[in-house]
C-alpha cells in the first residue's frame, strides 16, 4: 500500500487509520480538528434521543401509576340461610311436618299451639331439618319460631303460622271427677277420674290429664280399670292450697281414630294437714294437727277375729247415720242390725270412725268392735264434723292387712308401686 505524501514526495502519517499504537499515541496527545456537524442531522438527532426519553418517561409513570394504584376485586353478597315448613293450613292434625333450611343449620325451632302449649319435635344430626312428633290438636292455630344460621354464620328468625284442619270427634269425655270443685279435702286426697266409657288408648288419654298445685308435688297417675284412672302424690299434699285438675281432650286425638268433643277442670282445696294415728293394742286415737297433737280419745277398734286391718286409710264420706249389718247369717251369735250416728267411712269394705255408745266401757281398754273404731257419741261427733275427705288415717300393729283398692287405701303401695299402673312408664 502506498503511503501518502505532503505533494513533495514526503511521507504523511494517515489520519484516517485507527487502532493502532501510534494512533493511541496521537489520540491523547493531540486533539483533532472537530469535525462539522449538519444542523439537521442534529436536530433529528436531539429530536430522536428526545423522543426515547418521553417514551420511557412515559412508561415509568405507568409502570408508577400500576404500582401504586389498588387492584379491584368483586365481593359477592354473603348468604342467608331459607327456612320453609311443609305444613299449610287444613294438614290432618294426625299427621307429621317438617322445618328445613338451606344454606345452613337450624339452632333452635319452637312450636306451640294458641294456648302456648309445647309441639313436641326433633332435629337431625345435620340440623338441617325438624320433624314434629306426637298429634296435633284439631281445629287449632300452631305458631313456628325457628332460628337458622347460614354457611356464612349470619342468623335468621323465622315465624310462620298455620292451622289444623275438622275432624269427626267421639263422645269420650270426663263422666265425674273427685274431689268435686272447690272441695275442701285432706293432704292425703287422691284424684279420682271416672270416663263415659272405656279409653280408646290409656297412653294417649293419660298424656291429656295434668295436675297442677299453688306449692309443687310429684305425682303420678294409676288406672284402675279402662274407665278409671286415679292421681296420687309421692308424699302427702302441702297444706293450705289449690290443686287443679285438667283433661284437655276438646279436639285433641284419644287413640284409635277419636277425638275428644270437650274438655273438663276442676280445683279442690287442701286444708290444714291432720293425721290420725290409732295403735290398736294401746286403744288409743291420737289426732295431729299440723305436725302437733290436738288431742287423744280412748278407742276401741276389732275384736279377734274380726281385727282392724293395718294400714294408711283416707276419711272418704261423713255419712251421718247409717244401718250397720256384718256379712253372717241372721242367727249368727255375731249378727247385729243397728242405725249407727257420726260415722265417718274409711273403706269399701265398711271399716268407719263411728259413735259406739254400748262399748264406752272398753274403749281405751280393750277392742271389741267388728272392725270400726268406736268412739263415745261427743267425740265421734267431733270427728265427723271436723274431718276432711283425704284426712289419713293410720292404723299400726294388727295381724290383718289393708289392701290398697280397698277404698282409698291408695297409700298401702310405695310410689314406684303405683306409678307401675301408669300407661306411661
Amino acid at each position: 500500500m502506498a503511503m501518502p505524501n505532503d505533494g513533495n514526495g514526503n511521507p504523511q502519517p494517515d489520519h484516517s487509520r485507527t487502532g493502532t499504537p501510534d494512533d493511541t499515541h496521537l489520540l491523547n496527545t493531540q486533539s483533532p480538528s472537530p469535525t462539522p456537524i449538519n444542523r439537521r442531522n442534529a436536530l433529528i438527532g436531539a429530536g430522536i434521543i428526545g423522543a426515547a426519553g418521553a417514551v420511557g418517561a412515559g412508561i415509568g409513570v405507568v409502570a408508577a401509576n400500576q404500582a401504586s394504584s389498588p387492584v379491584s376485586k368483586y365481593t359477592p353478597p354473603p348468604v342467608r340461610a331459607k327456612v320453609g315448613i311443609s305444613a299449610e293450613d287444613g294438614i290432618h292434625p294426625g299427621n307429621s311436618f317438617t322445618v328445613d333450611v338451606a344454606d345452613g343449620h337450624l339452632k333452635s325451632v319452637t312450636v306451640t299451639d294458641s294456648e302456648d302449649r309445647e309441639l313436641a319435635g326433633e332435629l337431625n344430626d345435620e340440623a338441617t331439618q325438624w320433624t314434629s312428633q306426637g298429634t296435633m290438636l284439631a281445629e287449632q292455630e300452631y305458631t313456628v319460631a325457628a332460628t337458622a344460621v347460614s354457611d356464612d354464620d349470619l342468623e335468621e328468625d323465622f315465624t310462620e303460622s298455620f292451622t289444623t284442619g275438622e275432624v269427626e270427634a267421639g263422645n269420650f269425655a270426663v263422666s265425674w271427677a273427685a274431689p268435686v270443685d272447690d272441695d275442701a279435702v285432706g293432704v292425703g286426697a287422691p284424684i279420682i277420674v271416672q270416663f263415659t266409657k272405656p279409653a280408646p288408648d290409656k297412653v294417649e288419654v293419660e298424656k291429656l290429664l295434668h295436675v297442677e298445685s299453688e306449692k309443687g308435688h310429684n305425682g303420678a297417675w294409676r288406672w284402675k280399670d279402662n274407665t278409671t284412672i286415679i292421681y296420687r302424690t309421692e308424699e302427702y299434699w302441702d297444706p293450705n292450697q289449690t290443686v287443679t285438675f285438667t283433661a284437655n281432650f276438646k279436639n285433641a286425638y284419644l287413640g284409635n281414630d277419636e277425638w275428644g268433643t270437650e274438655s273438663f277442670s276442676t280445683e279442690m282445696k287442701i286444708g290444714r294437714e291432720r293425721i290420725t294415728k290409732i295403735d290398736m293394742p294401746t286403744c288409743e286415737m291420737e289426732i295431729f294437727v299440723d305436725g302437733a297433737k290436738d288431742r287423744t280419745y280412748p278407742t276401741s277398734g276389732g275384736k279377734p277375729g274380726w281385727e282392724t286391718p293395718s294400714g294408711t286409710y283416707l276419711v272418704m264420706n261423713h255419712e251421718g247415720t247409717v244401718r250397720m249389718r256384718p256379712n253372717v247369717p241372721e242367727d249368727d251369735p255375731e249378727y247385729y242390725d243397728l242405725d249407727v250416728d257420726w260415722s265417718t267411712r274409711m273403706s269399701n269394705s265398711g271399716i268407719y270412725v263411728h259413735s259406739a255408745p254400748w262399748s264406752e266401757a272398753d274403749q281405751g281398754k280393750n277392742n271389741v268392735s267388728h272392725g270400726c273404731l268406736n268412739l263415745m257419741p261427743k267425740r265421734a261427733k267431733w270427728f265427723h264434723e271436723t274431718s276432711l275427705r283425704g284426712d289419713p288415717i293410720q292404723v299400726t300393729n294388727t295381724d290383718s292387712h289393708l289392701e290398697w283398692w280397698d277404698g282409698w287405701s291408695y297409700w298401702q303401695l310405695t310410689f314406684d308401686e303405683w306409678k307401675e299402673g301408669s300407661a306411661l312408664v
